[in-house]
């Protein structure tokens, strides 16, 4: 029950899911899971850098869980590494 816009109680995963479910037949998007999100989520976080983000956010125990599934999406720039300690090593 709403009031004054907000919830009582949050919304159980499963009713979570039923809502998503049904607004996707609505919407005739029957392709779209609500899974996917949470992938796209954990995704974005650990390419900007954020894995600690994106452990809390994904509700991963261990951010090395989040490190083995996201890791291809680290952003692995060789060019900004070596431009960082050639300005460690030469101040000038």
């Amino acid at each position: 029950m709403a009031i004054g816009g907000l919830r009582r109680r949050p919304i159980l995963p499963g009713g979570l899911g039923q809502r998503f479910e049904r607004l996707r037949d609505e919407a005739g998007i029957r392709e779209a899971m609500l899974h996917r999100f949470r992938h796209t989520v954990g995704t974005y976080l650990v390419s900007q850098g954020k894995i600690l983000k994106a452990s809390a956010r994904l509700r991963h125990r261990d951010p090395s869980t989040t490190m083995r599934n996201y890791v291809d999406v680290l952003p692995l720039d060789d060019e900004d590494v070596a431009d960082d300690l050639d300005r460690l090593f030469n101040p000038d």
